[in-house]
């Protein structure tokens, strides 16, 4: 358990994910050993974690974000979700309700590890949670966040330049 950084082999730290708002965990497997580490090493701004669905990669994200938010290293979590449509669903647009009723179907990781709607509302009521869909970025420009963005099984090496080119000073 090592990793290459700057350099040199240095050793993969055991470390915990979460705080008060969330709760703590701790990885289950080697792989996570090294995702937690990863997701806790200050040195690389830009992290990418792949693994099989139900690895923990959403859920390990989601948990160092809010620590990070808890403890004001960061403004806010900025949640994008790559919108491609399902066959024989309905575009975003056309969901009964107001605003958070329509992306409430994004939230998903949020609403089962922040606390459900109410803690999520909170967050977004206290603008520490934006949640923005991938086609709704352009021209933004993000400052002092953590930029989240999961589901890109799909993404184009255009859309990977549009969230990247989003990220400003301090995220």
């Amino acid at each position: 358990r090592y990793c290459y950084q700057n350099g040199e082999l240095r050793q993969v730290m055991f470390v915990k994910l979460g705080g008060t708002f969330t709760g703590t965990i701790k990885p289950r497997n080697p792989e996570q050993v090294c995702l937690f580490d990863m997701l806790k090493d200050k040195t690389s701004k830009v992290k990418l974690v792949t693994g099989r669905f139900g690895s923990g990669k959403t859920l390990a994200m989601v948990y160092a974000a809010l620590e990070l938010i808890e403890k004001g290293k960061f403004d806010r979590i900025v949640w994008v979700r790559n919108n491609v449509a399902v066959k024989d669903a309905p575009e975003i647009g056309f969901l009964p309700g107001d605003d958070f009723a329509k992306l409430k179907p994004f939230l998903g990781p949020f609403l089962d590890h922040a606390g459900g709607e109410e803690g999520v509302k909170k967050l977004i009521d206290e603008d520490r949670l934006w949640v923005i869909p991938l086609g709704h970025l352009r021209g933004r420009s993000l400052k002092n966040c953590i930029l989240l963005c999961s589901e890109c099984e799909n993404f184009t090496k255009e859309h990977l330049q549009l969230l990247m080119g989003r990220i400003d000073e301090g995220s």
